[in-house]
């Protein structure tokens, strides 16, 4: 599975931004996370996260919707990779994302309506209100009820972008198309 490069998605974002201003990108991808800041044409700085969508749906033996058990482990997982990684941003350093997987998890979840050629942006408030309700589906609510996938891939990302939104932390993210 290829998964996206930094240098090519910072540099994507910056054209679309303009120079000057410190940002950020955010790629959650199969494998690995990722994160790339800086106020040039060039990130400054990466960081690398053993925690993809795949990666953390496998290792933790994600079920379709994964149990209490398995969000536990992941959560703890996540965890432990953000605070070797030492991600930081500066405060006030925008985040973006050119992620689909993304936008569509923020579409799906109804937490923001999904304009085609607009942007989505989502605050720590806006993940944690799909988290408890992911919450609900763990502990036996019908995913439906909730309105939610009972997909791994959806409950990895979303654990994955709630851990980094509460640890680096960051608030919007916003989602490009």
């Amino acid at each position: 599975m290829h998964e996206a490069e930094p240098p090519a998605l910072y540099a994507a974002v910056r054209s679309r931004v303009g120079a000057g201003s410190a940002l950020a990108v955010l790629h959650v991808g199969a494998q690995s996370t990722w994160l790339a800041a800086g106020t040039g044409a060039a990130a400054h700085d990466q960081w690398t996260l053993a925690a993809g969508w795949l990666r953390t749906a496998r290792e933790c033996g994600f079920d379709a919707p994964p149990t209490s058990r398995q969000v536990e482990t992941a959560i703890h997982a996540i965890e432990e990779t953000l605070m070797r990684s030492g991600a930081a941003l500066a405060q006030d350093c925008p985040v973006y994302a050119l992620d689909p997987a993304l936008r569509e998890l923020a579409v799906t979840a109804r937490l923001a309506q999904g304009e085609p050629g607009r942007a989505i942006l989502l605050d720590v408030e806006d993940v944690e209100r799909a988290f408890t309700r992911l919450a609900r589906v763990v502990q036996g609510r019908p995913a439906a009820h909730e309105g939610l996938p009972e997909s791994p891939a959806f409950a990895a990302r979303l654990l994955i972008l709630r851990e980094l939104m509460n640890h680096v932390p960051f608030s919007p993210l916003t989602l490009l198309v």
